[in-house]
């Protein structure tokens, strides 16, 4: 349980890092809430998800407690990934492709210094 507690403050901070960051390239975000994170202990395979219309962040539980290397990649990949579709929708409306990675959402990845790829590569079996 600890453990959990100390990934959610984790998470938060960065959360506002990244959040603040975006906002500082795009003024108008500051006009919006600041996204919701949750846990879900269902997701084995995606490792998150955003709900851009409600601004909330999903993130799996069990990539996040299942190493510091998974955890390094959620906080670091995943997190921005996520906030940059509530950001592009935020900005922007409905995505420019049903999937979500349209160019708006690859400019935003790349002003947060990362590569535009919707993938990942972190690999856990169904429990």
């Amino acid at each position: 349980m600890v453990e959990k507690i100390e990934i959610m403050q984790q998470l938060y901070k960065r959360t506002d890092i990244i959040w603040q960051e975006l906002c500082q390239i795009h003024p108008r975000l500051a006009e919006h809430k600041q996204p919701e994170i949750l846990l879900n202990n269902r997701l084995y395979r995606t490792a998150g998800r955003a709900w851009q219309e409600d601004g909330i962040v999903e993130l799996g539980t069990k990539f996040l407690l299942h190493s510091n290397k998974y955890r390094g990649i959620m906080l670091q990949v995943i997190l921005p990934h996520e906030l940059a579709h509530i950001a592009d929708y935020m900005l922007w409306g409905e995505s420019e492709k049903s999937c979500g990675h349209g160019k708006n959402w690859q400019m935003l990845m790349l002003q947060l210094g990362l590569e535009p790829d919707p993938y990942h590569t972190m690999d856990l079996k169904k429990c």
